[in-house]
């Protein structure tokens, strides 16, 4: 088939690297992976970002995570303390960062609603960082695809020049952070940024 029917088939992750955007901004249609089934390591509850020893990882408790189940059909636990621990720990990493201000009260106020549908929960979570950094708001693609014609992240070019990131100094610049990152250290700069 030809590129121009070929879709980024977008996983909607929590917070999706820069990869992730730089993929879904020059896809000719980006199409939103709902009906796809839970990995045993995938980053659809996952993500990590830059802390003052290395890599933060952080992961979102799920009441019935089972591989192969949909991913429309996984559920938060939000009664697990650890739920809590996320919101520290962007404080405690970004609470410096150029855009800490503007934009932690809104991310609290999200968080804080405790979307149960993990689905529903990635997709406000999307729409609200497109817009920080400076995004149109995603429109999916949702009509029928053939396998052929997904593409993934490693097909298109998402080189990523670095940025000022809050422990550069120390760790050097870390490409891999989730889409928080972006969103405190370039707010409504980064999808300039992100541009190819």
């Amino acid at each position: 088939s030809s590129r121009m029917s070929q879709v980024f088939w977008a996983e909607p992750l929590l917070f999706p690297q820069a990869a992730w955007w730089q993929a879904w901004q020059q896809a000719n249609r980006p199409a939103l992976a709902a009906q796809a089934p839970f990995p045993k390591r995938g980053w659809y509850h996952r993500f990590c970002m830059p802390g003052p020893e290395g890599w933060q990882c952080f992961s979102l408790p799920l009441k019935n995570k089972r591989q192969g189940t949909p991913y429309n059909a996984l559920f938060v636990d939000w009664s697990q303390p650890r739920c809590n621990d996320f919101l520290m720990a962007v404080r405690s990493n970004y609470g410096k960062s150029p855009y800490f201000e503007w934009f932690f009260e809104e991310l609290e106020s999200l968080w804080s609603l405790k979307t149960e549908r993990l689905l529903d929960l990635n997709q406000s979570l999307l729409r609200w960082t497109a817009g920080r950094m400076g995004f149109p708001q995603p429109v999916w693609d949702h009509s029928p695809l053939n396998q052929d014609d997904r593409l993934s992240i490693k097909a298109f070019n998402t080189k990523l020049e670095p940025y000022p990131q809050p422990f550069q100094h120390k760790l050097g610049f870390m490409p891999q952070a989730c889409a928080l990152d972006l969103v405190f250290n370039l707010g409504p700069d980064a999808a300039a940024h992100l541009h190819l």
